[in-house]
């Protein structure tokens, strides 16, 4: 039979043979083995708080991308021109638009003809506010500034606020 350093050597090739065919022969084959993702780098511009880049390793739909930047799109983000279940999949800039004036005053309540059922759809504005905000209208014409309709409804500057995001004089 063999010898003990006959039976080290033939472990030392097989040990050899085994690394150099286990071994990537290039940086491609080493990129695919640790990180078989792609990166995927998307740059939102336009109607949003702050540009920013972020970066996926999978594909994404824009309706995930949407939610996921929610909280940095403005009130004016027009997201109308796109297909949400259309996928992102390579890096791209996107460049978000922002509503008309038309489109904006179009969807946004006029304190100055809405009825009381819509002005209670307004931040803060319950049945006692709508009713000030209807009376006050009758006897004195159309609300002129924002601040004179805070007067009229007493409300505070952040509630005001949020109310002309959503309604318009």
């Amino acid at each position: 039979m063999y010898r003990k350093k006959e039976w080290l050597w033939i472990l030392g090739l097989i040990f050899v043979l085994v690394l150099f065919l286990a071994w990537p022969f290039s940086s491609e084959q080493t990129n695919e083995v640790t990180n078989p993702r792609r990166k995927i780098e998307v740059t939102v511009e336009g109607a949003i708080f702050e540009e920013k880049t972020f970066v996926y390793y999978e594909p994404l739909t824009y309706r995930t991308f949407f939610e996921n930047i929610a909280l940095l799109l403005k009130s004016q983000s027009d997201l109308s021109g796109f297909d949400l279940s259309e996928m992102i999949t390579s890096s791209q800039t996107i460049y978000i638009p922002y509503q008309t004036d038309a489109e904006i005053s179009s969807e946004k309540i006029h304190i100055n003809t809405a009825e009381k059922e819509e002005l209670m759809n307004l931040y803060q504005i319950k049945e006692k506010r709508a009713d000030k905000i209807i009376a006050y209208r009758k006897n004195y014409g159309t609300i002129e500034t924002w601040e004179e309709f805070q007067k009229i409804v007493g409300i505070s500057d952040a509630d005001l606020g949020k109310i002309k995001e959503q309604a318009v004089l």
